[in-house]
This record gives structure tokens, C-alpha cells and sequence, in this order.
């Protein structure tokens, strides 16, 4: 079944994002200082994050292949809440990255046409962070000297 989920999560120097930076993938450093977000929010440890239209269609879709009422919800908001709640310890200077993703199971991206999550990865959306290397991962992508997986990113 298709799950919706949230995130907001400290900018590491092994996360995906920064990873993409420093391949020149990003050109701008990803996530803001929490402290901005916090005078931006009125000291308020939630934010509504904003969803593309095109990601809203893909959330559509896979509400309307599974019949799932709460994801034809979360596809008619324009934006949805994240919570920062678990990042009260941090510093303000501490940068976060926040995002959304629609994970789907093997048999409803063969329905809605999309790649397969055991197809290797897209060297322009998927970093594997732990380095090292491998020879069936594409070409601009860090493969993983272990077994960690690879954190996606939404194109």
C-alpha cells in the first residue's frame, strides 16, 4: 500500500542532499538554518511544507489505484504540515532539509508506470552514501561500501 510520509532531519555532512551538492548536482546548499525557520514561524516548531502540482498528480494517482481516502486528502492540499518538534535540541544554526515522499510498492509503480525500486539507481536523484564503488551503479553515483541503502530524493 502507497504511504505518504514527512520529514525534517539535520543537514549531515554524509546526507543525500549534501552529497548531490558536492557533485555539483545541487548548485545551492540545501535546507535552511533552523533558526530561520523558527523567526519565520513565530518561534512555532512546525511548518507547512509545499507540495508540487506534479506531485500532487502522483499522489492522486496512487490514491485513487488503492482506493485510499487519506491520500486523496493529502493530494487536494496545496501544502502539508511538518513537524519540528524532535529538533528542539538542536542549535538555530544547524541547518535542516524537510521533504515529503510517496512510497510505493513494487506492484503499484508497475501499475502507475513508474521505475522499479530494484532498477539501479538515477545517478541525477539518488546518492549512495557510504562511498566506495561498484561496477553495475551508473556512472555520477556514490555507491555504498556497505549495506546501507540509498536515500531517494523526489525528482
Amino acid at each position: 500500500m502507497a504511504t505518504f510520509t514527512t520529514y525534517a532531519e539535520a543537514l549531515e555532512p554524509d546526507h543525500a542532499q549534501m552529497k548531490l551538492y558536492e557533485m555539483g548536482t545541487l548548485t545551492r546548499l540545501p535546507g535552511e538554518l533552523l533558526g530561520d525557520i523558527l523567526r519565520r514561524t513565530g518561534g512555532v516548531y512546525g511548518v507547512e511544507f509545499p507540495l508540487t502540482p506534479e506531485f500532487r498528480r502522483d499522489i492522486r494517482e496512487a490514491a485513487e489505484l488503492a482506493s485510499d481516502a487519506e491520500l486523496r486528502e493529502i493530494a487536494e492540499r496545496s501544502a502539508v504540515p511538518v513537524s519540528l518538534e524532535h529538533l528542539r535540541h538542536l542549535d538555530p544554526l544547524t541547518r535542516i532539509v524537510l521533504g515529503a515522499r510517496l512510497w510505493l510498492t513494487p506492484a503499484e509503480s508497475e501499475r502507475l508506470g513508474r521505475p522499479r525500486l530494484e532498477m539501479p539507481p538515477d545517478p541525477r536523484t539518488t546518492v549512495l552514501v557510504d562511498g566506495g564503488t561498484a561496477p553495475d551503479v551508473p556512472m555520477g553515483a556514490i555507491a555504498p561500501s556497505g549495506t546501507r541503502p540509498a536515500r531517494t530524493l523526489p525528482e
